[in-house]
């Protein structure tokens, strides 16, 4: 039987690494695959590299920036999504609070101040404390895409409207301690009309990281339903 295929998508400053756990444990039920879209400079060259190897029909899901181009590619592609998962997202714009915090990012990127930039994120995402320097080695590797990627956030579309008309049934992850999008999610998923919401005990924003297992279960049952 052919497998289907599930095209992970991952967040701010982060790569594939971030579904280390997930990729192990669903290779084998699913076709993944993992875009490096690190080279793009604006939101359609970004999913031009998402989609580049994906094929007519996929299973789909992104956490965090990723959830939000999740988001884009339904608006753009919607026959082309069979199901839908987004993790610790969010589809409003950003307020003037989150936009301050981007512009002091990139004002610490220009100055070079990366691993104080490193190790404020991780500290902001991450709950579980054993994770946290396993978090910030990842930002600081992806550093140098902060300023292309701060572009593109501050410039997107708010995606709320298209909520209301997704068709697919939609699976919605956040971490309990996640202060930041938590509550965001947890109103897509009450918009979205086939949305189911999982809540992920003693995690932050980095729940595939800090949870890998009970997300991997989670993922899985996601391919299955």
């Amino acid at each position: 039987m052919k497998k289907n295929t599930l095209l992970l998508i991952h967040g701010f400053l982060c790569d594939k690494s971030v579904w280390a756990a997930q990729i192990k444990g669903l290779q084998n039920r699913v076709n993944l695959l993992m875009p490096n879209f690190s080279g793009a400079d604006n939101l359609e060259g970004m999913l031009k590299l998402i989609l580049n190897d994906a094929p007519e029909k996929f299973l789909l899901a992104g956490h965090s920036m990723g959830g939000w181009l999740a988001l884009e590619i339904i608006k753009r592609h919607p026959e082309r999504v069979s199901k839908l998962c987004i993790l610790a997202s969010k589809a409003t714009l950003d307020d003037a609070t989150k936009l301050a915090r981007r512009q002091a990012l990139l004002e610490a990127y220009q100055q070079e101040k990366y691993e104080s930039i490193a190790e404020n994120l991780a500290q902001s995402f991450t709950y579980q404390q054993q994770f946290k320097s396993t978090v910030k080695t990842l930002f600081l590797k992806n550093i140098h895409d902060l300023p292309k990627q701060h572009n593109i956030l501050v410039a997107r579309e708010n995606c709320s409207d298209i909520l209301p008309h997704i068709k697919q049934q939609a699976v919605l992850m956040a971490g309990s301690h996640d202060s930041e999008y938590y509550s965001e999610t947890l109103a897509m998923s009450q918009t979205i009309p086939q949305a189911q919401f999982i809540e992920i005990k003693d995690s932050g924003h980095m729940l595939s990281m800090e949870q890998p297992e009970l997300v991997t279960k989670h993922l899985l049952q996601f391919i299955n339903k």
